[in-house]
């Protein structure tokens, strides 16, 4: 009985995990017309799409426990520190046939992160909450 209700969530793990993979997917084929020429920003995106492949799947399998939140808290800061890293801290610079454009956006950054640290926030939140229920019973 164990068995089957961990293939359960296995089975449904991975059907969620290839629908965002296939979102993702169709999100990486359209940005990689635009950034072709940026390896960099290739290697960024990649990383970032194999990451919340791995969280997705992650999360899925450990819902509804302690471990679902663990992962909520890595997936944040693994955003935090992927995207400040691969972007140079708000600095995106492409180099085109006719120059280089660099784009500034820190305060998207700035957006992004604090986003990341409400959601880690949140995440432990549930976690003081859910260990307060299991004492409880």
């Amino acid at each position: 009985m164990l068995l089957m209700n961990n293939m359960d969530r296995i089975i449904k793990a991975v059907i969620v995990t290839l629908i965002v993979g296939v979102v993702l997917l169709l999100f990486w084929v359209f940005l990689f017309g635009f950034l072709a020429s940026t390896p960099q920003y290739l290697r960024l995106f990649s990383a970032l799409i194999w990451g919340t492949l791995f969280f997705t799947f992650a999360r899925s399998v450990t819902g509804g426990t302690i471990y679902q939140h663990a992962f909520n808290v890595g997936r944040a800061f693994f955003f935090i520190f992927t995207i400040s890293y691969g972007t140079d801290f708000g600095s995106l610079q492409l180099t085109l046939p006719s120059g280089f454009v660099t784009a500034q956006f820190v305060p998207i950054l700035a957006l992004v992160i604090f986003i990341c640290i409400l959601d880690i926030g949140r995440s432990v939140l549930q976690i003081i909450q859910l260990k307060s229920y299991s004492r409880m019973d």
